[in-house]
């Protein structure tokens, strides 16, 4: 058996690619849903921040923030699947790509869904857990590779 060529972290394989298409059909279908999908949690939402602010959690911890926080969030496994795909040094392409695809996502959402809106900072919030999802996988991979050239352990005397 032999090993994955460098450029192909985990076989660069079937599997993620297949997961990447899996979830991208899952994102999908929340953010082309006709109405936004949070809406049926927006009142449970909006009483656990008053219960978090009554215990003393800062203003800033609002639905905008919740909100874009699970913007980046779904977006960070696109980040690390799409990089998986990639060879080394186009890696970075998942970024751009990440963009053009939440930006078309939003404008899809503007112009055709009248129960929904797209916005920038959707745009951006996506964008960044892509680059999120790059990070971590290039951190996954600068570790496996320094695991692989460290020297073995001296044993003390």
């Amino acid at each position: 058996m032999t090993a994955a060529p460098p450029h192909a972290p985990y076989g660069r394989g079937h599997l993620a690619a297949c997961l990447l298409a899996l979830y991208l059909v899952t994102v999908a279908f929340i953010v082309l849903w006709p109405s936004p999908v949070d809406q049926q949690a927006q009142g449970a939402l909006a009483r656990m921040l008053i219960r978090l602010h009554a215990f003393g959690a800062p203003d800033w911890i609002d639905y905008n923030l919740v909100e874009t926080s699970a913007n980046v969030a779904m977006f960070v496994p696109i980040g690390v699947l799409a990089g998986i795909q990639l060879r080394d040094g186009l890696r970075w392409l998942a970024l751009p790509a990440a963009f053009v695809v939440s930006f078309l996502i939003e404008f899809f959402q503007d112009s055709f869904l009248p129960g929904r809106f797209g916005t920038m900072q959707d745009v951006l919030a996506n964008t960044h857990g892509a680059a999120v999802g790059l990070v971590i996988l290039y951190a996954v991979l600068e570790h496996r590779r320094l695991r692989q050239t460290a020297p073995p352990d001296i044993p003390k005397r």
